[in-house]
This record gives structure tokens, C-alpha cells and sequence, in this order.
């Protein structure tokens, strides 16, 4: 199955990238990671993708259903620095959103709260770009795997992504969205405190 790469620069108005590059993490295990590559006006787009099967010859085995995995990695590379950004108006209310679920984001190797929201926006984007390619049950099917992982708040984030795009022409960019986004979060800690 082939991925869309038009889509993160639609999704996120941040474009154009000139490259989306899939690197096997031949030494790393299962774990995948995203980064990206700056050299000049060259920006690229990273996924390291673990290695958790091989063929009868040594070589990495990657079915289909890897493709939510590379989405995913691929979308750090827009997401973490809007984060990165706007993260003293989000900093407190992930500090508390964390601490409810600190256990369980460290066996995920999530140490900080700054990376939970990270990885929150990141997997509220699959969302959509599952929403956009597979249909609304492959978005129901990924914000249930997403409640299962920790990451209760996925499917309210990700319906607040799809206002973001019906309103376009106020918000052209995601990281012109970003102040509700830090909003959302505020408001997910709020409700989240003991009365």
C-alpha cells in the first residue's frame, strides 16, 4: 500500500518538503522514531522504522499494516516542534495530565510530559490521515487502539482537527491553530483534577 505524502503537506500547510524517506532501523529492534533532515531549502522527512520480522534470507519483513506506523512517524516531524512551541501555555496541564498516567507512558518510553503531548497530536493526525484514506471505521479502529494505550483524550483531539479543517481559510496551518490545541489540552487537565 502506497502512503500519500501530498497529504502532510495539505494536513499540515507547512510545506513543501522535498523528501519522505523510510530508513530500516537494522540494528534497533522493534522501536520506530521520526526526525527530519534540514540542509540548505532541502527539508526531509524521516522515519526509522524497527525491524520486528525477517524473511527466511535475514531480510526486515513489513506488511501493510506498518503503514499507520511510517504515517505516524512521519507526522513527528511536523507535529513536535509545534509543540515545542507552544509548550509554556500547555506545560502545566500536561505536567497534570502526565502525572495520572506517568507508569503507564514510561513503559512506553514517555518520560516527560512535553513527549506525551507530542505524541498525543501525532496520534490524533493518524486519525485523519486515516479518516481520509480507509474511512471513518479505520479512525474509530485507531482512536480505540489509541484509549487502549493511554491516550483517552485522541478521539476529542482528533474532531478538533477536523473543525481545523473546515475552518481553512482562518486556519491555513496547523501551527496557526496551535492556541486552541493548547486550549484543549488546558481544558482535558481541568476536567481531570479532583474536585
Amino acid at each position: 500500500e502506497q502512503m500519500d505524502v501530498g497529504w502532510f503537506d495539505s494536513f499540515f500547510g507547512a510545506g513543501p518538503w522535498t523528501g519522505f524517506s523510510v530508513y530500516p532501523g537494522l540494528v534497533n529492534g522493534g522501536c520506530c522514531y521520526g526526525c527530519r533532515i534540514a540542509a540548505g531549502r532541502r527539508q526531509e522527512s524521516c522515519c526509522i522504522l524497527g525491524v520486528w520480522a525477517l524473511d527466511a534470507g535475514g531480510l526486515p519483513v513489513f506488511p501493510p499494516s506498518v503503514l499507520p506506523m511510517v504515517v505516524h512517524e512521519f507526522c513527528h516531524t511536523f507535529c513536535n516542534p509545534l509543540i515545542h512551541e507552544h509548550r509554556e501555555a500547555m506545560l502545566d496541564a500536561a505536567q497534570a495530565l502526565y502525572a495520572r498516567r506517568a507508569e503507564r507512558m514510561r513503559r512506553m518510553a514517555y518520560s516527560h510530559p512535553e513527549t506525551m503531548l507530542c505524541e498525543s497530536l501525532v496520534r490524533a493526525c493518524v486519525v485523519r490521515y486515516r479518516a481520509a484514506h480507509e474511512g471513518p471505521l479505520a479512525a474509530v479502529g485507531e482512536i480505540a487502539e489509541q484509549r487502549r494505550r493511554g491516550f483517552d483524550w485522541t478521539g476529542e483531539l482528533a474532531a478538533l482537527l477536523v473543525r481545523r479543517e473546515q475552518q481553512r481559510g482562518a486556519f491555513p496551518t496547523l501551527a496557526d491553530f496551535m492556541p486552541r490545541i493548547a486550549a484543549f489540552f488546558n481544558a482535558q487537565a481541568a476536567r481531570q483534577r479532583p474536585a
